[in-house]
């Protein structure tokens, strides 16, 4: 069993981040004192959230001991375990959408950049750097200014955080899952789509869904089926929780 992951559809040498909010639990955000900027204005200094330690360095975890995070977060959500946030490296840039298209309406906020997801857990002194959102060459637009939740869904003892680098609300977009366990440890998450099939790092969510967690513990996603199918057919796919990967259970057909 395989399905589509979707395509980014602008290339450029950074990303530009776009979470989506919809059901976000986690805090709440202020506003983002430059949300007038120009385009392409370099982000020096803003209102959204900011980080309640220190930047992450080569000693508490981050992996590359040159890079320099912003000390505000775009996006944080807290659960049982601690804090998930998506921070950008120092250089973010603002500006507006020009256009309107299925990535953002004209006007929103576009803020553009390298963007980290940091777990923290103030409790016990842990901060890590789980790496950069996507592939650093997604480019949509930030429809808020303000420090934003993550989606969130606690699946027995794991909290599992998802969100998109780029929206789409014509095709679908691709979502990335994390999560945080009880022993504290974070992770991203896999997909294992069955014999045969690649593990996925990322899957596209259907425009206007979300996923579903089930009474027996697994959850449901709805997504695109076997590639290369004309008109590209959709599927409802069915996983378990098994560590660090979700596991397929079980698909079925969705009507066109």
């Amino acid at each position: 069993m395989k399905v589509l992951t979707g395509k980014m559809h602008k290339s450029v040498g950074m990303l530009v981040l776009l979470l989506a909010t919809t059901s976000a639990s986690g805090c709440a955000g202020k506003e983002n004192e430059a949300n007038g900027a120009p385009a392409s204005t370099t982000v020096a200094s803003q209102s959204a959230q900011a980080i309640d330690s220190s930047p992450p360095s080569a000693a508490t975890d981050i992996g590359a001991s040159s890079v320099k995070l912003a000390n505000y977060n775009r996006a944080e959500s807290s659960g049982r375990y601690g804090t998930l946030s998506i921070v950008p490296e120092e250089g973010e840039t603002s500006g507006t959408v020009e256009a309107s298209s299925c990535y953002g309406k004209e006007g929103e906020s576009e803020f553009s950049g390298i963007y980290h997801v940091i777990y923290r857990n103030k409790d016990e002194g842990l901060v890590k750097d789980l790496g950069v959102i996507g592939n650093g060459s997604a480019e949509s637009t930030v429809r808020t200014s303000e420090t934003i939740g993550l989606n969130e869904l606690q699946m027995g003892e794991t909290d599992v955080y998802y969100f998109s680098p780029v929206v789409d609300q014509c095709h679908g977009s691709e979502y990335t899952f994390y999560g945080i366990n009880r022993n504290r440890n974070a992770f991203p998450f896999r997909f294992d789509m069955g014999a045969n099939s690649k593990h996925l790092e990322r899957i596209t969510l259907l425009p206007g869904t979300l996923p579903k967690l089930n009474d027996d513990g697994t959850i449901e996603l709805d997504s695109y089926g076997e590639p290369g199918s004309m008109p590209p057919s959709r599927a409802k796919y069915v996983f378990k929780l098994d560590g660090d990967t979700f596991v397929l259970t079980k698909s079925t057909p969705l009507p066109d």
